[in-house]
C-alpha cells in the first residue's frame, strides 16, 4: 500500500519536462498537454480513494481541485485556439 500510494503522490507530483510553455511561435501541443493533465486528475483521485490518514486526505482533495482546474483551463484553452478538434 506505502509502495502505491508513493508511486501515486511521485506521478501527480512530477513536473513538466524543462522548456516547456508557450513559446512565442512555437504552438503547444494541445492533445499531450490534455491527455497529461487527465492522466494527473486521474491519479490524484485514485491517491484519494486510497488515502485514509487524514492529511493525506486533505492533500488528496488539494490535489484533485488544482489538477482538475489545470485539465479544464487547458481544455478551455485549446477550445479557444481552435485546436479542440484534436483532442476529442
Amino acid at each position: 500500500m506505502k509502495e502505491r500510494l508513493s508511486r501515486l503522490l511521485q506521478k501527480v507530483s512530477q513536473r513538466p519536462p524543462s522548456g516547456e510553455g508557450p513559446v512565442e511561435g512555437i504552438p503547444l501541443n494541445y492533445p499531450e498537454l490534455v491527455t497529461r493533465a487527465r492522466e494527473e486528475w486521474l491519479a490524484a483521485r485514485a491517491l484519494f480513494e486510497n488515502v485514509s490518514d487524514p492529511d493525506l486526505v486533505d492533500h488528496a482533495i488539494h490535489l484533485i481541485t488544482a489538477t482538475e482546474k489545470k485539465y479544464a483551463y487547458l481544455l478551455r484553452q485549446a477550445k479557444a485556439d481552435g485546436a479542440a478538434g484534436d483532442i476529442y
